[in-house]
């Protein structure tokens, strides 16, 4: 997933300031939190995506380098 996390963040933290201070009515202030809500999600995956990507992975249990390992043991 392309993206920023702390530029989603700055949008939601945008929504939600939007929602404090130029929602007219309860609806709109609802769908601005919900939105606020909806970035803060996509800054937390892109922060999975690119922590899965710098982290190296481990072989499967039962894979012939896992079975290596355990020879080399």
């Amino acid at each position: 997933m392309i993206g920023n996390p702390k530029e989603s963040r700055l949008e939601a933290a945008r929504c939600l300031l939007l929602a404090a201070e130029s929602a007219t009515s309860l609806e709109t202030r609802g769908e601005l939190i919900a939105l606020a809500h909806i970035w803060l999600k996509r800054a937390a995956k892109l922060e999975s995506d690119l922590l899965e990507q710098q982290i190296p992975k481990l072989p499967a249990e039962g894979s012939d380098i896992s079975l290596l390992l355990r020879v080399a043991d």
